[in-house]
């Protein structure tokens, strides 16, 4: 039996390395292609429609296969694209005899229980080296596989830019961090009393996997809940309302390239559909009208302001908000042309990315905001 899962998990990761490197899959995609896997054959399990071993055989190779595609990206990342085909080979003969030899060691104490002498007394264990080989084994893997991928979300995090994509990964990398502490927690059970039921190390670990649990549960709301159509709906309509003061300001820039002519007194009678496409176009137009704007001011007169605001000592978001509006403000009291245009507040990479830029310079300001835009009108 262990000698067949062992064959089972080797075959999996091969094939997910074969696949993955023919039909032009990247390691990212292969990875959670593994996990949605693993993650399927549990949800089976719990609703009763496969049996028990055969979801074993299915995590377990989802989970060696995500480490080894896992490994995999932290090379590619590290080497930079300078690959030296020794450390190339080096690295993965390493990998696969980290995996081999921790898997082997616990699929072999996997069996620790003989059996119950009494009902309420304690289960008769194997022996104590069998249960420290166990607990030590199995406490390195998770702490192995929790770092790597540790390492891969926050990677993941500093290169995205913010929003619920980017907290979502946080939560992860925080649901990581908790499944370290489990590992470690089980290794110091290995070393302390490996044949004791109840202990503080393994009350910790319990602790630590329930907390990762629910972090990465919160990760999943966190990016599921937004499409939610009800959810969306109050979204597009708040976001509309916050834009709608500015639109209105900006609009006599140039009336007749608006394509909405004025904005909806309500959106309740408007579909779902219909709020989007207009909060869309809504975003379009300020931008377009921005853009007149910055050719209305001199070069550097954005980069200025922001500089300003910045000194005042406020955040980075507060900073780029009283700049922002400063300029506004300036470029409307100005009608000539005297720049390419090219120095303006920055354009977000995505729609939700733009959509945080265009409500930062539509938002209320406080105490402080007002003295952080005085500073950038200053500048201007």
């Amino acid at each position: 039996m262990v000698y067949g899962i062992v064959a089972a998990v080797l075959s999996a990761v091969l094939l997910a390395r074969l696949i993955g490197g023919h039909s032009g899959m990247r390691h990212g995609d292969v990875l959670i292609a593994v996990m949605a896997i693993a993650a399927a054959a549990k949800y089976l399990v719990l609703v009763g429609a496969l049996d028990v071993t055969v979801a074993r055989v299915v995590t377990e190779t989802a989970t060696v296969a995500s480490f080894v595609v896992g490994m995999e990206m932290l090379r590619a990342w590290w080497s930079d694209g300078r690959e030296n085909p020794r450390w190339t080979w080096f690295w993965r003969i390493s990998t696969g005899l980290v995996m081999v030899t921790l898997q082997t060691v616990t699929l072999l104490s996997a069996d620790t229980l003989i059996g119950v002498a009494a009902k309420g007394e304690q289960p008769v264990f194997a022996s104590a080296t069998v249960m420290t080989f166990r607990y030590l084994s199995l406490g390195l893997w998770v702490f192995i596989l929790s770092g790597v991928m540790l390492l891969l979300v926050t990677r993941f995090a500093r290169h995205t830019s913010t929003g619920a994509v980017r907290e979502s990964l946080i939560l992860v990398a925080a649901c990581e961090a908790s499944f370290a502490l489990y590992g470690v927690m089980w290794f110091v059970q290995g070393l302390s009393d490996p044949t004791a039921l109840i202990t503080p190390w393994a009350d910790a670990a319990l602790v630590a996997s329930r907390v990762g649990a629910v972090l990465i549960a919160a990760a999943f709301l966190r990016v599921n809940l937004g499409r939610i159509p009800a959810l969306r709906r109050l979204s597009d309509q708040r976001a509309l309302q916050s834009l709608a003061p500015l639109w209105r300001r900006l609009h006599p820039i140039d009336p007749e390239g608006s394509l909405i002519g004025d904005l909806p007194a309500s959106t309740r009678d408007l579909t779902a559909t219909d709020l989007r496409v207009t909060l869309w176009r809504v975003m379009v137009e300020i931008r377009e009208w921005l853009d007149e704007i910055a050719a209305r001011l001199p070069a550097g007169a954005y980069s200025s302001a922001l500089h300003a605001s910045a000194t005042t000592g406020a955040n980075e978001k507060l900073a780029r908000a009283a700049a922002g509006q400063a300029w506004i403000n300036a470029g409307l009291a100005s009608s000539a042309d005297v720049s390419d245009g090219r120095d303006r507040p920055p354009v977000g990479a995505d729609l939700d990315e733009e959509l945080a830029q265009l409500l930062l310079l539509a938002k209320p300001l406080g105490r402080r905001g007002r003295h952080a835009t005085a500073a950038a009108a200053a500048a201007l």
